[in-house]
């Protein structure tokens, strides 16, 4: 569990089942944390339910040894 997300970059895919991206969005910024809107070398987290996804944005982010979240650990990260 992380309390404080100051500094911590996160991107937020559109596949989230149990809450709205902007939802999501939301409570990375409540908690000091910032929304990347695309695929940098300094992002942290890229919060996705897809596990192998094919799509540019997944495959750069791997490349560059992001961190993938699932909806849940995201969720268990905000608690």
């Amino acid at each position: 569990m992380i309390k404080d997300l100051s500094l911590i970059k996160f991107y937020i895919s559109d596949d989230l089942d149990t809450i709205s991206v902007e939802s999501a969005k939301s409570k990375v910024i409540e908690n000091d944390g910032i929304i990347l809107e695309d695929i940098t070398n300094d992002l942290w987290y890229y919060v996705t339910n897809k596990s192998n996804a094919k799509d540019a944005r997944f495959t750069k982010a791997r490349d560059l040894g992001v961190i993938f979240l699932d909806e849940q650990q995201f969720l268990k990260m905000l608690e």
